[in-house]
């Protein structure tokens, strides 16, 4: 028997880490969408050239606050529960997203409803099953390379795809490079064709950086040569220097970094699924990128 949200369930009950399918990192997102409802989408699945699966992959609830996860990206926010049962999820003060009959089955602890944000994912959510292992004094990191990271810098102690947030809280450098192999010691050794061949030339690539809105006193970030395509910076607003150089972006959001002096972002190559991203003539370049409001930056590439 579900027992739905409102009036006759507590907080504490829908609050919590909620799994709704499994976790499958990067690739394909921040497709150009209808500018009368949001300026991206998020994808986490490649589908052999053609259009993405999305899936979502989980919900986090922390008093008024959520973080959805789709497999590459966090949208961060706020949600509100009225007496019907239906969830509102907000980003930026615009509604995103809803869950309408939201239920919790005390048996077997499993959220579900009818969940529904057009142009972030596209499958049927399904229903989540709460994680026992989060408590509000984590942050959710579920790519193994990022927290293996955070775990060689003594940020973490194991991984288990959750870190205390409070350990990265005045943390002001993330150095997340991925490793050059055409770089050896003082010699460049590839050719023009391997230069821009990412997935040889380099290694240890990082694919999602879900839990980078831990690091709110965070002022330079280097993540060149991984295989990231959408990054959520909203909550790191002291961000002074960006290094995002040879990923897979198709644009980055910095509305909210306002502090940001250096943003280097050239040298990407997106993914373009076929018929997916309503872009006559796709290139090997970023297509989205605002930095009206950046008025401190003095250096851009």
């Amino acid at each position: 028997m579900f027992k739905e949200i409102g009036s006759s369930i507590t907080p504490q009950e829908f609050g919590g880490l909620w799994i709704f399918n499994d976790y499958v990192g990067g690739n394909s997102a921040f497709n150009i969408n209808d500018d009368n409802f949001r300026d991206d989408t998020y994808s986490s699945h490649e589908n052999d050239g053609e259009c993405p699966v999305v899936y979502l992959h989980s919900l986090q609830f922390d008093d008024e606050n959520y973080t959805l996860n789709t497999g590459n990206y966090s949208i961060i926010g706020r949600y509100e529960v009225d007496e019907s049962s239906t969830v509102s999820f907000y980003e930026n003060d615009k509604i995103i997203g809803k869950m309408q009959s939201a239920q919790i089955d005390p048996e077997t602890n499993a959220l579900n409803g009818n969940i529904d944000f057009p142009g972030v994912f596209t499958q049927d959510a399904g229903v989540g099953s709460s994680n026992p292992f989060y408590n509000e004094n984590l942050t959710y990191v579920p790519e193994d390379r990022f927290e293996q990271y955070l775990i060689d810098n003594g940020w973490d102690d194991e991984l288990d795809d959750f870190f205390v947030t409070e350990n990265v809280r005045w943390v002001t450098n993330v150095n997340l490079e991925a490793t050059d192999n055409c770089q050896q010691g003082d010699d460049f050794v590839c050719d023009f064709d391997e230069f821009y061949d990412f997935e040889t030339r380099f290694s240890d690539r990082i694919k999602d950086l879900s839990g980078i809105e831990a690091f709110v006193n965070l002022q330079h970030l280097i993540i060149r040569g991984n295989d990231i395509d959408s990054i959520n910076l909203t909550k790191n607003t002291k961000l002074e220097v960006l290094y995002s150089n040879f990923n897979s972006f198709k644009g980055v959001n910095t509305d909210f970094n306002l502090e940001l002096k250096n943003f280097s972002i050239n040298d990407n190559k997106p993914r373009w699924d076929n018929d997916c991203d309503n872009i006559s003539t796709p290139t090997d370049s970023i297509t989205k990128l605002n930095v009206t409001k950046n008025v401190k930056l003095h250096s851009y590439a």
